[in-house]
């Protein structure tokens, strides 16, 4: 669509055939201009806000603890559950939309913006983390047959 627009404007900017071109030739120039500059900054903003948003977990104190600090999940038939040292918390496997895994990580997703992983060097061997993948497949597939 941006195309499309860019593409009227151009016409109206730079042909002479255009009744009142003259007249409108100087607005145009000046809201492709605006809008230009418009983007340009907002690109800017987004690169100079990089290093404070990732800095800002850092900053927090004791809540980048909560949020960074060492966590222990393990899972059983019914959910996946996740300790640290100020909360515990349950992950009902019919809660769970996609495990994905790679050879080093396993991804939990229970939303599209929400999830969680486990990564490969927890376990002692490539065959526990694979167990360890399969088993959470296996339940998982089942609470959504049972939920069904």
């Amino acid at each position: 669509m941006s195309l499309f627009a860019a593409a009227v404007l151009s016409y109206f900017m730079f042909t002479t055939d255009f009744p009142f071109a003259a007249q409108v030739r100087p607005v145009l120039t000046r809201a492709f201009t605006g809008a230009f500059l418009a983007v340009e900054w907002m690109v800017i903003q987004v690169r100079l806000d990089r290093p404070r948003l990732a800095r800002k977990p850092l900053s927090m104190g004791q809540d980048a603890k909560k949020l960074l600090g060492r966590q222990r999940r393990s899972i059983d038939a019914t959910c996946i559950r996740v300790k640290t040292v100020y909360c515990d918390a349950a992950y009902f496997w019919n809660c769970i939309d996609t495990i994905a895994a790679s050879e080093d990580h396993a991804i939990f997703y229970s939303t599209s913006t929400d999830a969680f992983i486990v990564p490969g060097r927890a376990y002692p061997d490539r065959r526990a983390f694979t167990e360890f993948v399969d088993t959470a497949r296996y339940y998982c597939g089942a609470a959504r047959a049972a939920t069904i």
